[in-house]
């Protein structure tokens, strides 16, 4: 199993993102009709913003083994290798060293394990306090025995839970607008709540996390304000807003048909 590891900073650079990308809105007529909302939002803002996050913030691979104990860290790896090489070397001098080097890491790799564990019971946290009690039940989720029918199963929830779906009838957006003021969002009101999204969720299908959301907040609530407030003046909601990926949760043990699923939206963390 491989994952992939991304630092929870990113760069000084992340006010690029927020110039750069406000520069292409003031270089082109984005009044009400003379600019593509959808263009505008997906391909110039969300689109440069994930560039952005692939040029500025680093990724490491860190491998992990279903056998691995969890106090193991960087020192004991670093002590096993050190072991190994002493014994292919043959230096039993060398090697009784990096035994007793090897023993003492181990030890203070568990100390630190304890004292880890031991603070999700001291604080008020209860996420942290559950975290503790799966660690020393070694909990673990039961995995479905859900199995794929056949290649068509995809189309055929996404058929199921869009059953309900009508198509609205068209919109005057011109009437609509000379009929009301739309109401005007506020920089600050965007900074505000870019800086409470909550960094635990996972990224939707845009795959912008959360966190350079809230970390750039300043830089990007003037592009973002001018979105929502183009979205309100022409009545459209741009569409990478609308989409979302649908797990299927099963609702029983044995699935026997796709009612028997239930769809669990992840949508973007904003």
């Amino acid at each position: 199993m491989t994952a992939v590891y991304v630092p929870p900073h990113a760069s000084n650079n992340n006010k690029t993102m927020g110039r750069a990308v406000w520069s292409y809105r003031q270089d082109r007529d984005l009044t009400a009709g003379g600019c593509n909302i959808n263009t505008y939002t997906d391909d110039a803002v969300i689109g440069y913003i994930g560039k952005c996050i692939d040029d500025v913030v680093p990724r490491i691979t860190v491998r992990t083994f279903p056998n691995q104990k969890p106090w193991v860290n960087g020192e004991v790896r670093a002590k096993l290798k050190a072991r190994t090489d002493a014994y292919n070397s043959g230096d039993l001098e060398e090697y009784r060293k990096s035994r007793y080097a090897l023993r003492r890491a181990i030890s203070s790799a568990k100390r630190q394990y304890r004292d880890k564990v031991e603070s999700h019971y001291k604080g008020s946290n209860t996420r942290s306090m559950w975290a503790g009690l799966k660690t020393l039940t070694d909990y673990k989720k039961k995995i479905s025995s859900a199995e794929v029918m056949s290649a068509s199963l995809p189309d055929e929830l996404n058929t199921f839970y869009a059953r309900f779906e009508s198509t609205s009838p068209a919109v005057e957006v011109q009437k609509a607008q000379e009929d009301h003021c739309p109401p005007v969002i506020s920089r600050a009101d965007v900074c505000r709540t870019l800086k409470r999204i909550n960094t635990r969720k996972a990224p939707g299908p845009d795959g912008i996390p959360g966190r350079a959301l809230k970390v750039c907040a300043d830089q990007l609530a003037d592009v973002f304000a001018d979105i929502f407030n183009m979205s309100l003046l022409q009545s459209v909601v741009p569409t990478c807003f609308k989409e979302t990926i649908i797990v299927p949760v099963p609702k029983k043990t044995k699935i026997l048909c796709l009612n028997d699923d239930r769809p669990v939206a992840s949508p973007p963390p904003s």
